[in-house]
């Protein structure tokens, strides 16, 4: 079976100069793991996997994905979207963990600032505490996995509160300000626009659903027992409607 995921990573590991261990640091994923892929022994990552070697890499994720076959079989329009909102989203990456690479050299007094904002604006929601500790942080950072399900339009946010405090020229301001507009006419397509994926529709009786998602009531995760309760009643009832 081709290698072309491998091949690829491999190649351009070495374009860059990186060691496998250089990759490791950079990405997050063990040096083990990426000598998996590179020889062929694992074709198809996880799509999480390959986003982390993207940001190590610093190229999009949907190079990566399109070489590990989760392109085929799928509509052109819907590979366009798909690469337009990585394409967005690895630049906004990028983007966020240089700047929190220099918020992070900011005496106290000035994070303490940035916190302000950041809880004033009110965009934030469930990141708030994900945004404060990275701030508060005394090293170096790599945003993408704390904050991989915030949407484009949550990370424009939190780029334009933090350009205030720290200076950032590789990305021009028009990009962002043409990205803002691309997102809000909905030209690339912003999947977390909430904060999180949007769901339209989850089946219950699903075998897998407890697998995906956590399911809470009042606090506490449901039981595969309760869910199996819930669901003979609701067939019990229906049966008498």
């Amino acid at each position: 079976m081709s290698n072309e995921l491998g091949s690829f990573l491999k190649e351009l590991r070495e374009k860059k100069d990186l060691s496998i261990s250089d990759l490791a640091y950079a990405s997050g994923v063990s040096g083990a793991q990426i000598s998996r892929i590179e020889t062929g022994k694992r074709e198809q990552p996880r799509p999480e996997t390959l986003q982390k070697l993207a940001q190590g890499l610093r190229i999009s994720y949907g190079q990566l994905a399109e070489k590990a076959g989760y392109f085929d079989g799928m509509q052109q329009s819907d590979k366009q979207e798909f690469f337009a909102y990585h394409e967005a989203n690895s630049n906004l990456d990028l983007v966020l963990s240089e700047m929190f690479n220099q918020v992070f050299k900011l005496d106290q007094e000035t994070k303490l600032v940035i916190i302000k904002e950041v809880g004033v604006s009110g965009k934030f929601g469930e990141h708030d505490e994900d945004i404060i500790e990275t701030i508060n942080k005394n090293e170096a950072v790599n945003i993408s996995p704390d904050f991989s399900d915030m949407s484009l339009l949550q990370k424009l946010y939190l780029i334009d509160i933090l350009s205030r405090f720290v200076r950032y020229f590789a990305v021009d301001e028009t990009y962002l300000e043409k990205l803002y507009e691309q997102i809000k006419t909905g030209k690339i397509p912003d999947p977390y626009e909430s904060g999180r994926e949007l769901v339209k529709s989850i089946d219950l009786s699903d075998d897998n659903i407890k697998e995906e998602f956590s399911i809470i009531v009042d606090g506490r995760p449901l039981t595969e027992k309760e869910m199996q309760k819930i669901l003979a009643q609701i067939r019990l009832d229906r049966q008498f409607e």
